[in-house]
């Protein structure tokens, strides 16, 4: 992989683009891994993946129904490019096709291995160390071969049309108005729009059609599997969330749920930054894993108490009926935390913040997985219908951001070309 990468500047490029938004959860983080449901809304800070590509010359590309033959490409020609731009990182990463297969074929036998409890997990970073390379390119190129052994295995196309499908794309291009690192669910956003627009600049390379109900459970499956390279075993919370959007109740093994909210009820959630986690989302999942292990009796007492939370705050988000700082919603955020706390990823400086804010009458909670050392936590769930927080007086002393302005509840993922 190489640095100072430039666009092509062959012929007129056309785009495929998606967006995703973020997510937040208001309740059922860690406790979703092991059963009990969760409560997540999508979060309007969005992530816009677009890719740029050569459309090819009409009968080039055929199927294996097609009559004529796919012409025979040699490695070289195979091998070309692909340019990943991250300019919210600063970065422009050159990568050969011949690259990505490896990378994604190592990560999968990885993560396999991980989810059998034959190994510990490694994320993208350290199974791949590059210190040139940073490990959201990794992740993005992950994504792309995720898309290539699917279509290789579903054996619709010759090899040779796929990898001159893909030898079109020039650029993909990723964006993002969420916080890396946050909570925000920003790596499934990223994993299902990177998804989404290589599908469907590869679709119309090779003449398929959009099945846009099956294709929405078909990306969601193809961005689980890209977040478990980076995360290890997500719930897949944040890949339904940014997919779905609205607010959602999910449930390993169930029907994902749309919570009708009523319009009042979410007035005064808002979500913090406390300042990016020490540890990666798949790091603290997996320390919580084995704690449990370690004593399965304690945090199963703990995650079953989160699930009934959760059902509650539902119930109270569809009623509507609040009654201030001090209503049923903002207890429940309160014991939501104490949760999170006695599991073991809130740290100090963050549990010393929900305590100031819930001395001016809000409450607040993680939301997300947490971390393990501080001194951030990614996300902090605000509640304060009442509007009574001082941010000035909390933020004294403190390297804290404002409240993000972003709404909850908003519309999943978009597709358009440009």
């Amino acid at each position: 992989m190489n640095f100072g990468a430039e666009r092509s500047s062959g012929s007129a490029l056309s785009s495929a683009v998606a967006s995703a938004p973020g997510k937040v959860i208001l309740m059922g983080e860690h406790a979703a891994v092991y059963g009990q449901p969760a409560l997540v809304a999508a979060l309007d800070l969005r992530t816009e993946a677009e890719v740029a590509f050569e459309p090819a010359a009409g009968s080039t590309l055929r199927s294996p129904e097609s009559p004529a033959e796919s012409p025979a490409e040699s490695p070289a020609e195979s091998s070309s490019a692909v340019t990943l731009e991250l300019p919210d990182l600063g970065t422009t990463v050159a990568v050969e096709w011949s690259e990505i297969d490896p990378l994604r074929d190592a990560a999968y036998r990885q993560s396999q291995l991980h989810l059998n409890g034959d190994a510990d997990f490694m994320a993208l970073g350290t199974l791949m160390p590059n210190d040139q390379v940073p490990t959201v390119a990794l992740f993005v190129a992950a994504a792309l071969g995720e898309v290539c052994a699917e279509w290789r295995q579903s054996q619709a196309f010759r090899d040779a049309a796929l990898d001159q499908a893909r030898r079109q794309v020039k650029t993909v291009r990723v964006t993002s108005q969420a916080p890396l690192g946050a909570g925000c669910g920003s790596s499934a956003a990223v994993a299902a729009s990177v998804i989404a627009a290589f599908d469907q600049a590869l679709r119309e390379q090779l003449g398929v059609a959009l099945d846009s109900a099956s294709d929405l459970d078909r990306i969601e499956r193809l961005a689980l599997q890209v977040e478990r390279y980076q995360h290890g075993r997500p719930s897949g919370v944040d890949t339904a969330a940014v997919l779905r959007g609205g607010i959602l109740r999910v449930r390993q093994g169930a029907e994902l749920e749309t919570v009708v909210v009523a319009p009042q009820a979410i007035v005064g959630f808002s979500v913090a930054f406390t300042g990016q986690s020490a540890e990666s989302t798949g790091a603290v999942v997996d320390a919580v894993r084995r704690a449990r292990q370690a004593y399965p009796a304690g945090l199963d007492r703990h995650f079953e108490q989160i699930g009934a939370l959760t059902d509650q705050l539902a119930a109270c988000l569809v009623s509507g009926q609040e009654s201030g700082a001090t209503s049923e919603v903002g207890s429940l955020i309160r014991h939501g935390q104490r949760h999170l706390e006695a599991i073991g990823v809130v740290p100090q400086s963050v549990i010393d913040l929900v305590r100031r804010i819930e001395a001016q009458g809000g409450s607040a909670k993680v939301s997300g997985a947490g971390s393990l050392a501080g001194p951030g936590a990614g996300v902090l769930l605000v509640y304060d219908p009442g509007q009574e927080l001082d941010w000035d007086e909390l933020r004294s002393g403190q390297d804290l951001p404002l409240p993000l302005n972003a709404a909850l509840g908003a519309s999943g993922l978009r597709s358009s070309r440009r």
